[in-house]
């Protein structure tokens, strides 16, 4: 019996390191001048990691149905949720998408949006919807957050990752001195409130990122310090710590739909 669960440790260890693999390679190929959109989020392993701890929570909450990846980028979270026998549809900006990305290294498709509120899906069609740095970024939230409900059924799943905390330091330093950050900043018990005003209870609740994670696509030297381990697991201590954790980066919820 040991030596079996032995095996399968092994064995998930080794595809996990398969699929960080896979995405750094990707990013790295894709990485450029030309790239309107960075790849410094998945081009090295321990940033790729965090996208595999998303990845393995949403296995956990939903083993099986359908999932619409919204504003599925480069892909890394659609293949890895793949990956995971998922059922997953992405969903992008037709003027956005770029070709060649993960998605289409699976041969599969994505369903273009010709904009970033309307979805172009029936009533109650999916166990879960993901957003992974892409709710912060469209025209209306209200407008998007009535879509997101209306195409979840009963019971379904909302995960909101990468959502800009109100409070973060990193974000204030980036708006006052570097003329950068997020356009719009949230906070947590608002957010809350309002997601509840559409039918999506909040379950699960914290905050991620409290030290910078995009100084290494600043400069090489610090680029070193930022892909260390050790820098992830203070990160991951300090977004844990009563005081220090409200002035995280990000904020991580997710909901159910009543």
């Amino acid at each position: 019996m040991l030596v079996l669960l032995y095996e399968f440790m092994r064995e998930m260890a080794e595809n996990i390191e398969c699929e960080i693999e896979t995405i750094v390679n990707f990013a790295k190929e894709f990485s450029g001048a030309n790239e309107t959109y960075p790849t410094y989020h998945i081009d090295s392993p321990q940033r790729v990691k965090e996208y595999v701890k998303k990845a393995n929570e949403i296995a956990r909450y939903v083993p099986g149905g359908k999932i619409l990846d919204w504003g599925c980028g480069y892909g890394q979270m659609f293949f890895l949720l793949h990956k995971r026998g998922i059922n997953v549809i992405g969903c992008e900006l037709s003027n956005h998408y770029r070709c060649g990305n993960l998605v289409d290294s699976l041969g599969l498709d994505v369903v273009f949006l010709s904009d970033s509120e309307s979805l172009p899906f029936e009533d109650e069609t999916f166990d879960a919807v993901l957003s992974c740095g892409v709710l912060e970024h469209v025209e209306d939230i209200n407008v998007s957050l009535k879509e997101i409900s209306r195409i979840l059924k009963t019971g379904g799943f909302f995960f909101l990752y990468n959502f800009p905390n109100r409070f973060s330091w990193t974000e204030f330093v980036s708006r006052h001195m570097l003329n950068k950050g997020h356009e719009k900043l949230f906070g947590m018990k608002r957010t809350i409130e309002k997601l509840r005003g559409y039918g999506l209870i909040t379950i699960k609740s914290c905050y991620d990122s409290f030290l910078p994670l995009k100084l290494g696509f600043m400069n090489r030297r610090l680029r070193a310090i930022v892909d260390l381990p050790l820098y992830h697991v203070v990160d991951h201590f300090l977004a844990r710590i009563p005081l220090t954790k409200y002035f995280c980066q990000n904020i991580t919820l997710i909901c159910r739909k009543r």
